[in-house]
């Protein structure tokens, strides 16, 4: 019987093995999974999202919450919800939705801040919104931001649309500055 238990095992054993030498899964290089912090994954279906992704770039880590394209905050803007009625109104402000609300993200205010980012209209498809990295210094937190846009000839849509991106940083009671001299402010 013992024998029996033994090669059940094994083989259950090397089955496992050759299924994970089977399929060659590679994760991008700046991502982080944190052993303590549960993840969780926004997704309304009428949203565009991703999936949630740790980046550590500069000195500061950072959680993806959401982004995307369509944003009823339709002029350049960039926001800090350090409690949760501050984030309700933020998420109020880009959907739109006072009546109707969407999914509204769990975020631990007592650990985190939310920081969202709105880049207004943009007169067609492919732009996006992108933290090139966050520093801190002894007396602020830094955001570097930087604006995707289209290539020339790249094919697009002719739709306006309003890209964001919104994020989660550690809390802090330190002013938080945004580097953006290449974002187009649109009026």
């Amino acid at each position: 019987m013992k024998n029996l238990f033994r090669s059940v095992i094994i083989m259950l054993t090397l089955f496992i093995l050759i299924i994970l030498v089977s399929c060659q899964v590679k994760l991008a290089d700046n991502i982080t999974l944190p052993s303590s912090t549960p993840i969780p994954t926004p997704t309304p279906s009428n949203l565009n999202t991703s999936p949630v992704i740790i980046d550590s770039l500069g000195q500061v880590e950072f959680r993806k919450i959401l982004n995307g394209d369509k944003s009823n905050i339709r002029n350049y803007d960039v926001r800090v919800a350090e409690n949760e009625g501050a984030f309700q109104k933020l998420w109020d402000d880009h959907t739109g939705s006072q009546t109707n609300p969407l999914f509204l993200p769990k975020v631990d205010f007592q650990l985190k801040n939310v920081v969202a980012i709105f880049l207004g209209d943009r007169p067609t498809t492919g732009y996006d919104v992108n933290i090139k990295k966050i520093d801190e210094t002894k007396d602020k937190i830094i955001v570097y931001l930087e604006e995707i846009k289209p290539l020339p000839g790249e094919e697009v849509k002719a739709d306006i649309t309003q890209p964001f991106l919104i994020i989660e940083i550690k809390k802090s009671n330190k002013i938080i500055d945004f580097e953006n001299s290449l974002i187009s402010k649109s009026k």
